[in-house]
């Protein structure tokens, strides 16, 4: 009798420790999910606070044209008049000749390089409907251009933050004596004073060269 009442004892016991076994599994399966959850939470949160604010390269532009031409920096989204259009193409494709002559330095042939990437995805299309999809189309190609450059920086291997750092201090020394910016009438480009010495971009890439 005392064997058998050992028996079930042990039973019990085996049970009941199961039992609590099988609850703190669950407790820690629930609390690693939870874990993970919190996880996940945490990434969405600075993923959306990264992209809901400003990034670094967008403030420093933002705060460089801000007060470089305050008076070109309007309250509200408006569309890009045929003026401001040229000035932004003109920029893009004057820098666009200057990396193709990285590759090909003769004024000729680098003109009829770039003639013949133009064009190349010219569709027939419509007027905007309205002022919001003309400011939405024209600030996508925009966007476009961005990423675009942004994948090439990255395919080649360089980090770009470096580079864009470099160039916006450099443009932040184009202050003249008085301390403002000065802008040609002529092709609205900022004037750089005596003595401003461009970005030493070469310096940033043989650094990061030799550290990697």
């Amino acid at each position: 009798m005392e064997e058998t009442g050992k028996l079930e004892n042990n039973q019990e016991n085996n049970q009941e420790n199961n039992q609590e076994n099988n609850s703190e599994s669950v407790e820690n399966n629930n609390d690693l999910k939870d874990c993970k959850k919190r996880k996940v939470n945490e990434a969405k949160e600075i993923i959306e606070d990264f992209f809901n604010g400003e990034t670094r390269e967008f403030f420093m532009t933002k705060h460089f044209t801000m007060e470089s031409a305050p008076h070109l920096v309007p309250d509200k989204p408006k569309k890009m008049d045929e003026k401001a259009i040229r000035f932004i193409v003109s920029m893009v494709l004057s820098e666009c000749t200057e990396l193709i002559q990285t590759i090909q330095p003769d004024k000729e042939k680098a003109l009829e390089m770039l003639k013949e990437c133009c064009g190349i995805d010219v569709k027939s299309k419509n007027l905007p409907l309205d002022e919001i999809d003309l400011i939405s189309d024209q600030n996508d190609a925009l966007i476009d251009i961005i990423v675009y450059c942004q994948n090439a920086i990255v395919k080649n291997g360089v980090e770009g933050y470096s580079l864009f750092k470099e160039v916006m201090i450099a443009n932040m020394k184009k202050r003249s004596e008085n301390g403002k910016f000065i802008i040609r009438e002529s092709d609205n480009k900022i004037e750089k004073p005596v003595g401003w010495t461009p970005p030493d971009i070469r310096k940033i890439v043989r650094k990061q060269f030799e550290e990697n």
